[in-house]
């Protein structure tokens, strides 16, 4: 997708959200837990999660990421404290990215992002119907 979005000019920025809530699920991050980060709520039942310190300190770096970001189109503006997260470019004309992403955990850092052999296993299954002439139903 963010080749795709890249190709329109458009700048992109990518990341893993790694963020593990042992009371809600030991040992694995899971998908649409982010949400609870990005508003900064408690989680509700069965697990009743309070959102701790550090939980409270990424909710604010992500929180601060998306106002810049829906505010300016960057989420590198206008902080000094957080971690400048690197755009997605475009190299050779071939739709490859820069090989960094931010990593939305305690601490927030940049990592590599995941290598263009991961990312092209689905192409043929989900680009080729947003993107491409193929419907889903014919791949």
């Amino acid at each position: 997708m963010a080749r795709a979005i890249a190709r329109s000019h458009t700048p992109v920025y990518l990341y893993s959200f790694d963020r593990e809530v042992d009371a809600v699920v030991p040992d694995q991050v899971i998908h649409g837990l982010d949400r609870n980060f990005v508003f900064g709520t408690n989680f509700g039942p069965p697990s009743n999660y309070v959102l701790n310190a550090d939980d409270r300190s990424l909710f604010a770096a992500i929180s601060t990421y998306w106002a810049q970001f829906a505010a300016a189109g960057d989420p590198n503006r206008d902080h000094d404290d957080l971690v400048d997260w690197p755009a997605f470019k475009r190299s050779h004309g071939k739709g490859r990215g820069g090989p960094k992403q931010i990593v939305l955990d305690v601490p927030v850092r940049i990592d590599d992002r995941l290598p263009d052999r991961r990312c092209d296993f689905w192409k043929p299954y989900f680009l080729g119907s947003v993107a491409g002439s193929v419907p889903a139903s014919q791949q």
